[in-house]
Order: C-alpha cells, then structure tokens, then sequence
C-alpha cells in the first residue's frame, strides 16, 4: 500500500460516518461494534425516529451514550448507597427493590464498559472487590481494574496496588504494588502517593527514604487529604531527619482540622494553647478542641472541660465542665477519671467527697496514670482512708516511678534512704533522686548535694567493691 493509501485509511478511521467531518478521542463514540461517530451525531440519532443502528454495520446502537450510562448507574448507586450508609443493612442484605436497581446499574456500567468508558471500568472493579450488589469477587474485579489501568485510570491503578499489597485475590508482590503505586502518584493520585509514602517511611520492598516519604506525603498533603496533612505537619513539627517548621507543620494540621479531623483539631489546639512556637491563642484553641470532643475525643474533652472549669478561653461554665468531664470518663479514659477524682479532693466544681476521690483514683491507677497513682501512694505513706501500709505506698509510688512522675522519684527515694518500705540503699535512691533532679525538681537537686548523702552513698559503693573483692579471692 502507498503511503498516501496509508494516510487515507487512517484518515478515514477518525471520520465520523453520520457528517463526514473528522472525529477525535474527546468527541467521538465509539459503538460495541468497533465504529465510532462523533457523540453529538449519535444523541441526535438516539432522539430521531430513525432505527437505534449503527450507520455502517447497522449493529444495534446502545440506549444512552458511556457517559450517560455511567452517570445513571453511579446516580442508581449513590441512591443506594445513601439509603443503607444510616442504617444496619448491609450491600449483601438489600431489599428485593434495591438489589433490582443495583443490577440496573452493574448492567449500565457493562454498557459503557463495553464501548471503552474507562471510568465505568474502575467502578465495575469496585462493585466486584467490595461485593455492592453482588459476591465479593476479587478475580472479577482485578480483571476489570487492570483493563481500567491499562487505559490509564490512576484509581484502578492504585486500587491493584493494594491488592498486590495484602495479597487480595492475587499472590502478595510488593514489587508489583510499588509499579502500580507508582503509575497512579505520576497522576498526582494522593492515596497512591500515601502509600508510596508509607514504603519509603519503613522501608518495605524500597530502601528507607525519608525525604521520599516527605514529598509523596506533600502531594498528597497540597490536594487537601486529612491523613497526608497530619502525617506531613508530625514529620515538619518533630524534624526527625529534617529542618523542624512549626509554621508549616501548623498549615498542614490546620488544613486537616479545618475539614474536621478530630486528631488534626487536638494537635492544633495543642500548639495554640501551649504558645510554644507562635502566640498563645485560648479562644482558638478551645475552639479547635471542642470540635474533637464533640467528635468523642476523650483528650480533647477533658481539656474542652478544664477550660470551662477555669474560664480560659470561653466562658466559665461549671456545669459544661462536668458534663466533658463525664463525657470522658464514660469511655474508661484514666485522666478523665484522676481529674474528677481531684476535683472530689478539692471540693472545686462538685462537693468535697475524699471517698469518691479515693474510689476515683483507684479507677486511673488501674490503667497506671502516673499522677493517680502516686497520690493512692501517699494514702498508703499516712493512712488516709485506708489502712497504713509504707510497703504498698512504695510499691504505688514505683509504678508511678516507672511512669514518670517526677514526685514518686523523689519519694521512693526517700524512702530507699531511709528504708522505708524497701531495703535501704543509698545507690537506688540516688538515681531516683536523678531522675527528679533532671526535671527541676529543687528537693532533689539539695538531696543530691547534701554531704551527708554523699557520703552514704560512697560508702555503699566501697561497701559493695570490698564484698565482691572478698568473693574473687580463693582460700
């Protein structure tokens, strides 16, 4: 064949056969039976009383085009969907009238797949791995999916990705996830950009790579995405591995927030209330906080419930501070339970009650709060509301120990000065009172340095050396 024969056919493959005029991939329809018209010519078509057949083979002419066929199916499933999302069926449960319109909809979908609409492609993938309508059919939906990615659909490609990732209907290969992954974030897709995150941030199939992680994060992050924001401001706001910038780690966590993301909102907050690295701002901070307890953020209540009690920020409000702190403690949150428990002590925003602050605390310190803990110590060290017992006093204050807190350190050490409770030693009792020191804690730094100390431990140390010198020496 010539080249200008060449030229011709290839000419004539992109001519609209209905008006003659040159048709393109962004105009034309292309027909189950291989011949595409420009999509205007076949609507006209579709609305005349002529035959609904195709001009050149006189095949059958579908009912809508593969756009309208897509927007009716996903207009049927939004339905649906929006219908079951409040309540407690299941796609797997739906009434006899929903499962008939369901099958509308896979059947529109089939339509427009057939004549290459790409989109209805990815959402037939969706229908098969999620089981709307029918079985979960993870075969059926790969297939579709990879003929959705073929044509270059950066959601089908991501959604492979994770089923290469977990090994659904497919033998794991993090190889292959990593391609398609990596196929859909050149689109700028921002759930393959996440997880493309993730494998740098741990190293999975990929080496470790934390300013690989950042960017992808960042992509995903500049199209709004709540969990790329919060990861992106915690890598910013910590400077792991980086240059720390609390101002960008506060727009990205501001961005999160602004959508209502409960963890974004307390992070936020967090940095308005604490004035750490920009001007303290209460009132912005109770805001911020109250939107994630609302949320059911037992952290974010009980400081939406301090702040009421206190008046910073918003209002003094007793009755409001109850009700978040109540919030709080219903969903078992251990300093939900210490702070009501000290307000009981108190007798600040509810009537003194030492039994109820007792019982409160018990209630913290099962969970080992540090600061509840050490105070059932101190009930323990002097006997209120409970029996005197200076060897339970030491053990609470040894959790609490464990846990941090600066005062059980500097009282268990104490205690091992003076045997209390414990096996007197002098050593124990120093690194205790180093622990407390290293967190200001003044009484710690005067016991360090009193002489007496000192030397009561320089005795022990020579104590201890002469004891294990006496054990090397053969008789």
């Amino acid at each position: 064949m010539s080249k200008r024969g060449a030229e011709e056919m290839e000419a004539a493959i992109y001519e609209c056969a209905i008006c003659l005029e040159v048709a393109n991939s962004d105009t034309e329809e292309c027909l189950s039976c291989s011949h595409a018209f420009h999509c205007a010519c076949l609507d006209k078509l579709r609305e005349s009383d002529l035959a609904n057949i195709c001009p050149l083979c006189r095949g059958p002419v579908p009912e809508f085009s593969p756009n309208e066929f897509n927007i009716r199916a996903t207009q049927i499933f939004e339905q649906i969907r929006t219908k079951i999302s409040g309540s407690t069926i299941t796609w797997q449960e739906l009434g006899n009238d929903d499962f008939r319109e369901m099958q509308i909809a896979i059947r529109y979908w089939n339509e427009a797949a057939k004549q290459n609409h790409v989109l209805s492609m990815h959402n037939l993938g969706c229908v098969y791995e999620y089981g709307y309508g029918v079985s979960q059919q993870l075969p059926n939906a790969i297939e579709w999916y990879k003929l959705a990615a073929h044509a270059g659909a950066a959601n089908s490609q991501c959604n492979l990705g994770l089923l290469y990732a977990k090994g659904l209907g497919v033998q794991q290969d993090f190889g292959i996830a990593y391609d398609y992954y990596k196929q859909a974030a050149e689109q700028n897709n921002p759930q393959a950009c996440i997880n493309l995150a993730q494998m740098y941030q741990v190293g999975r199939f990929v080496e470790k790579d934390l300013s690989q992680t950042f960017n992808y994060f960042k992509i995903a992050a500049d199209q709004c995405i709540p969990f790329a924001c919060i990861a992106l401001a915690q890598m910013l706001d910590s400077g792991k591995d980086m240059q720390r910038d609390p101002v960008e780690a506060f727009k990205y966590y501001k961005i999160a927030a602004d959508q209502g993301n409960p963890g974004a909102c307390v992070a936020l907050a967090q940095m308005l209330d604490s004035g750490k690295d920009m001007q303290r701002d209460p009132v912005e901070a109770f805001k911020y906080y109250k939107i994630a307890a609302d949320r059911g953020v037992p952290l974010a209540q009980c400081e939406v419930a301090k702040m009421y009690e206190s008046g910073r920020g918003v209002r003094r409000n007793v009755t409001d501070a109850i009700y978040y702190y109540n919030l709080a403690a219903s969903q078992n949150y251990a300093e939900a339970f210490y702070l009501i428990g000290k307000a009981f002590e108190e007798g600040r925003i509810v009537a003194r009650n030492y039994e109820k602050a007792l019982e409160l605390y018990r209630r913290a310190a099962q969970q080992d709060h540090p600061s509840a803990l050490y105070v059932i110590g101190l009930a323990y060290e002097y006997g209120e509301l409970v029996e005197r017992d200076v060897s339970v006093a030491a053990r609470y204050f040894q959790r609490a120990s464990n846990r941090g807190n600066v005062f059980a350190h500097f009282n268990l050490g104490i205690f091992y000065c003076q045997g209390i409770g414990v096996q007197q030693s002098f050593i124990k009792a120093k690194s205790l009172f180093e622990l407390a020191a290293a967190e200001g804690y003044q009484c710690a730094v005067r016991s360090l340095l009193n002489r007496t100390f000192v030397e009561a431990v320089e005795s022990e140390i020579q104590a201890i050396e002469l004891a294990l010198e006496s054990e090397t020496i053969e008789p």
